[in-house]
């Protein structure tokens, strides 16, 4: 007579067990964001979100059949995943560069959610202190940081960097520059190896921005690679560049 008692007891526990993980998880449940709701991109160096409730893991990877799939498109990517489970911080846990085996970006992420974002005080005090430090809200000019991280693919290939017809400097493996500008409005930064690659931004005084270099798998030469990074992130990583042993060109 206590084998079937013994055996109720058994099922009881796992149905608990079950029960404790499924409200587990739909306390930490979201309801999706709206598609133009801010999401707050944090890079592999920030510390997790104080305050902030965890509400998933995403990825987005390279299965062979990706073809747009650089930075921007990547991270516009991670950040439409974390709205439809409810996130408004993406913290990079993982961001492998194109390589020899894959000309996609890969970011691994976990998603939190925080009803209001002055409760990442640290985090936003951290960049807005070393941002003012970098140049004054009230400058009559703006940055451009430009910064290019040690990588295997197209280590050998270096490339002028040129803003609308005026060569601004050239950009190796493991090297960085920065030049501060003085006009405002669209602007067009280009350059050229076997393909072309434009980007446009629109610089305000008092504004700098962070430009990552790269290259990418080409036909004969590789193809260069340049995206504008969140601040937040570029600033971690431009500082990360140690470009010591580089003469500037």
């Amino acid at each position: 007579m206590l084998k079937p008692i013994h055996r109720y007891a058994q099922y009881y526990k796992c149905v608990m067990i079950l029960i404790l993980l499924f409200s587990t998880s739909f306390a930490n449940a979201q309801p999706p964001l709206n598609e133009n709701a801010e999401v707050i991109v944090l890079s592999t160096a920030a510390s997790a979100p104080v305050g902030a409730t965890k509400v998933g893991t995403i990825k987005v990877v390279d299965k062979g059949f990706k073809i747009d799939c650089g930075y921007d498109r990547t991270i516009q990517q991670a950040k439409e995943k974390a709205r439809k489970i409810g996130g408004n911080i993406l913290k990079i846990t993982k961001l492998k560069e194109p390589s020899m085996v894959s000309s996609c970006y890969n970011l691994h992420a976990d998603v939190y959610y925080i009803d209001d974002f002055s409760k990442l005080k640290n985090q936003v005090d951290s960049y807005t202190y070393k941002l003012k430090h970098l140049i004054p809200e009230n400058a009559k000019y703006a940055l451009l940081y430009f910064y290019r991280p040690a990588n295997y693919t197209g280590a050998i290939i270096s490339y002028n960097i040129h803003l609308n017809d005026s060569t601004i400097g050239r950009i190796a493996n493991r090297t960085k520059f920065s030049i501060k500008v003085y006009k405002q409005g669209p602007a067009t930064i280009w350059t050229r190896t076997e393909a072309r690659k434009e980007i446009h931004p629109d610089i305000q005084f008092g504004k700098a921005y962070f430009i990552k270099c790269g290259i990418k798998m080409g036909i004969v030469v590789g193809q260069p690679d340049m995206y504008i990074i969140d601040p937040r992130q570029g600033i971690e990583e431009y500082d990360n560049v140690d470009d010591r042993d580089h003469s500037s060109e």
